[in-house]
């Protein structure tokens, strides 16, 4: 394994940083498709309801949903904790890919016998309401996106599961609806 903040490959790290965002646009589609199954069998509503909104506004609107159709207990315990770890991993997300990265060749290692090493290092800056800025720096490695893109996925596993046990339920307490 590399040292803190080297990589072995900039192309795989590269491409790993993509595999980040396609894994999190998988689970942006759970979380639609959630909603969906909560909200009506109108594929045109259902479009109209998530389109261009923001994770943590898709993420609201689905626990407002799921509470609204889902009855039993345990599930609604295991949902309001799956919310919870859905939002603390878009913040998260949300720094991993709202930063500027940079990637450069060190010519030698930490000894001038030592082959080159490739660097990368994430730099964020956020505005804090009267604290003024925060900078953030890290040196995360291909292991470190690895496991973001791992837990990202077992978080959508957990979602489709946990949706998928309780659609029937979801689809009867719909029928109750009235007509618009």
């Amino acid at each position: 394994m590399s040292p803190s903040g080297t990589i072995d490959s900039k192309d795989e790290f590269l491409k790993t940083l993509g595999g980040l965002v396609v894994e999190w646009s998988h689970l942006e589609s759970t979380v639609k498709d959630a909603i969906s199954l909560c909200a009506s069998n109108h594929l045109g509503l259902n479009e109209r309801l998530t389109a261009g909104e923001w994770f943590s506004s898709l993420l609201t609107l689905l626990n407002s949903l799921f509470r609204y159709r889902v009855f039993d207990e345990d599930a609604l315990a295991s949902f309001k904790k799956l919310h919870t770890e859905l939002g603390t991993l878009s913040t998260r997300r949300n720094d991993l890919i709202h930063s500027e990265w940079r990637v450069w060749e060190l010519e030698h290692g930490f000894l001038e016998s030592d082959p080159p090493l490739l660097y990368v290092q994430r730099t964020q800056m956020k505005k804090r309401v009267n604290a003024g800025f925060g900078l953030q720096i890290e040196t995360p490695n291909t292991k470190t996106l690895l496991d973001f893109i791992e837990e990202t996925k077992q978080m959508r596993l957990r979602l489709e599961i946990l949706v998928t046990s309780r659609a029937e339920e979801i689809k009867a307490n719909r029928e109750f609806e009235p007509p618009f």
